[in-house]
């Protein structure tokens, strides 16, 4: 079965080179790609990847004209794994994710082969603090839930003109935690965090990839309640490992923190007004 990895780069060359590299040093498998998708970097570091990695077959680099963001930027890659690679599985992953591990591909068809997933996620061991960031617990239940969000999110980004954002996110929090009940949930109320996703033929048969409303943030989110809406199986897959540096191209492109925070807040509130006309519709 032929594998494509599909990696979204903007600008961050070196993260970008290091992530390639760690696949191409540590996957044990013959039948698989790599595709970089340049997602409209103006410093000419698309071009570079295409220098450093020319020699090897199973690397290609896309270019796009310009950012297309989070969702379309990943999705140009997955229509060129569909139509022309004709792939029969796709991970995603970002730039600042690294695989060590030698039979990543066989434990996923493995793994395939008892659970007959759509689309299902590794253990993603972060690189900053060792936590595992999968499975993500499910943030939104109802239009309520995204409502609330919407609201959140806009007072967020108008206080951080102010500089108070960080205020009302410690009291949030605060008190997000004296309400989080301490009783295990359902492993069906549970999301796959985005930082690396694996997608099998169920789904690429039947999709063309991300939603491809947003800009970025909140992918997980639509994933999950298109999974919902159309009755595919998400899964799981701690047995799959793979290590996150965690916020590598932002970190990179906001020096300021205070610019970074907002991105964060205006795109999350986009994607969350995207999810509510999912809903809706």
């Amino acid at each position: 079965m032929k594998i494509v990895f599909i990696i979204l780069h903007y600008k961050s060359l070196n993260v970008t080179k290091k992530s390639v590299e760690a696949i191409l040093k540590n996957v044990n498998y013959q039948n698989y790609y790599i595709l970089i998708v340049d997602n409209g970097s103006l410093d000419g570091s698309g071009r570079e990847l295409h220098k450093i990695f020319k020699m090897y077959s199973a690397v290609k680099v896309l270019v796009s004209k310009k950012n297309l963001g989070f969702a379309r930027g990943n999705n140009i890659g997955f229509r060129y794994a569909k139509t022309i690679l004709k792939a029969d599985f796709i991970v995603l992953m970002n730039n600042d994710v690294f695989i060590k591990q030698k039979n990543f591909c066989q434990v996923i068809m493995k793994m395939y082969a008892q659970k007959k997933f759509a689309v299902a996620g590794p253990d993603i061991i972060s690189l900053k603090n060792g936590q595992h960031q999968n499975p993500v617990k499910r943030e939104y239940y109802s239009k309520g839930d995204i409502l609330f969000r919407i609201i959140r999110f806009g007072l967020l980004w108008l206080l951080s003109f102010f500089h108070t954002d960080q205020i009302m996110q410690k009291i949030y929090v605060k008190i997000k935690k004296n309400r989080i009940k301490k009783t295990k949930e359902p492993m069906r109320d549970y999301q796959l965090h985005g930082s690396c996703m694996i997608f099998s033929s169920q789904f690429i048969e039947n999709y063309h990839g991300l939603c491809s409303r947003t800009f970025m943030y909140g992918e997980e989110n639509i994933l999950r309640f298109m999974a919902d809406r159309d009755s595919f199986t998400m899964k799981y897959l701690p047995q799959v490992k793979v290590y996150h540096i965690e916020e590598g191209t932002t970190t990179d492109i906001f020096k300021k923190r205070v610019q970074k925070r907002r991105f964060y807040y205006r795109n999350n509130l986009k994607s969350c007004i995207v999810l509510l006309r999912l809903m809706r519709e």
